[in-house]
């Protein structure tokens, strides 16, 4: 099974929920793109990737995967309360934090916390919320 990596996501997080899915072979990929192509190609079986954020609604590149590019079925919907967490290098003070990085979803959904306690700190797009941690 091959789902949006790298490992540590929450997409690996809902994943292992799932006793089936989590017995399985699995692949951490780089891309929800990757994701499909390669279970469109048969190089995996299944593929697991985040659909929806409850704050910011349906990911796109997913809806727009299924709409558009890949002629393949969803199998299962997996639900996973997430909380997210503001990290920095032990002794940082919160008022010395220059930038956030984080998948967009996730910025989007810590938005009004970010403009209350971080107004001047940039927001940086990462390809995962594993990654950027």
């Amino acid at each position: 099974m091959a789902y949006f990596g790298p490992t540590g996501t929450f997409t690996e997080e809902a994943l292992l929920t799932q006793a089936d899915y989590a017995a399985a072979a699995l692949y951490p990929l780089a891309t929800i793109t990757d994701v499909f192509e390669s279970v469109e190609r048969g190089a995996v079986d299944l593929g697991f990737v985040p659909i929806e954020n409850g704050i910011e609604g349906t990911v796109p590149v997913t809806v727009d995967g299924l709409i558009f590019d890949f002629d393949l079925f969803i199998q299962r919907e997996v639900v996973l309360d997430i909380h997210l967490h503001l990290m920095a290098a032990p002794g940082v003070a919160l008022a010395d934090v220059r930038r956030v990085i984080s998948f967009p979803h996730a910025l989007a959904q810590c938005r009004k916390y970010l403009a209350a306690h971080l107004p001047k700190a940039e927001a940086v797009p990462a390809s995962s919320t594993a990654e950027a941690a």
